[in-house]
């Protein structure tokens, strides 16, 4: 058995790998006919191709060799081992014919024409149809203009004068319009019944009917959570007017009489009431 360059085993005298198809004859070259040539002799001393490599250095590789043309240009041209160089060789004489460029075929050709005029004819297509789908549609135009012009055109109403017509004056007396809500607004901060269900305040804010922790004391506020009241009033502030500062922003004479004005009481049940002194 031989190993060829890139080691693949073969039989004895087989001149070229199975698996890789390079020379398996280090110490000869073999033409493109498959005669073997004294290593370094340029051509085949039985048929005249050309049999060393034209390459030298490191630019050689182990499945380079000579073989027919494929361009028909001459009788030999060198396979560097991956692409066709332009080393080419006739009967006793080397050149260099670079390999032409390929051009594209007739086939090719007529395919990228056709390509193209349908390209363009889709394209003329699809303009003509946006424009046919948004140009005006001239008789329609001008049957509306005709029905529109059959119509009877009134004059306008003559404009009344700002200056003429002034709005009557706020009675401040009158009494305020009944509240949607079947209860009066609960104004935070003023007591409510234990148990009530959930009012609103004037600006339509939903309000709650808590109990002050460790109290009997149950008031009207925008959120069940009184901790923050709880600790005012622990310090000696009145837990209505510490509620008022805290969730209206209003200072202390202001709550003063934020909190005299009417509140509902709450649908929940009213606290017992005190018994009578004896």
């Amino acid at each position: 058995m031989q190993t060829c360059a890139n080691g693949h085993q073969n039989p004895e005298n087989q001149p070229f790998c199975g698996e890789c198809g390079s020379s398996t004859q280090t110490s000869v070259a073999i033409c493109p006919n498959g005669h073997t040539v004294p290593l370094r002799q340029k051509f085949c001393g039985q048929c005249g191709a050309p049999a060393a490599s034209p390459l030298a250095g490191s630019t050689q590789s182990s499945s380079g060799r000579w073989t027919t043309d494929p361009y028909d240009r001459h009788q030999y041209r060198y396979w560097d081992g991956s692409k066709w160089t332009a080393h080419v060789g006739d009967v006793g004489s080397l050149g260099v014919d670079p390999p032409p460029i390929r051009t594209m075929s007739r086939s090719d050709r007529w395919i990228g024409a056709i390509a193209g005029v349908v390209t363009v004819v889709l394209l003329v297509g699809a303009i003509s149809a946006i424009l046919t789908r948004y140009a005006p549609d001239t008789a329609q135009d001008q049957t509306a203009a005709q029905a529109m012009s059959s119509v009877a055109v009134e004059p306008p109403a003559p404009a009344i004068s700002s200056a003429a017509v002034e709005p009557p004056a706020p009675d401040i007396n009158a009494a305020p319009p009944p509240p949607d809500n079947p209860w009066p607004v609960a104004v935070v901060g003023t007591p409510c019944h234990p148990e009530s269900s959930n009012s609103v305040a004037v600006d339509g804010s939903i309000t709650y009917c808590v109990n002050l922790w460790a109290t009997n004391t149950y008031l009207w506020s925008l959120v069940p959570d009184q901790g923050v009241v709880t600790n005012q009033a622990a310090a000696g502030t009145n837990p209505s007017v510490a509620l008022c500062i805290a969730q209206t922003g209003r200072s202390a004479d202001d709550c003063a009489e934020y909190l005299s004005r009417p509140s509902t009481p709450g649908d929940g049940a009213a606290p017992p009431a005190a018994p009578a002194a004896p």
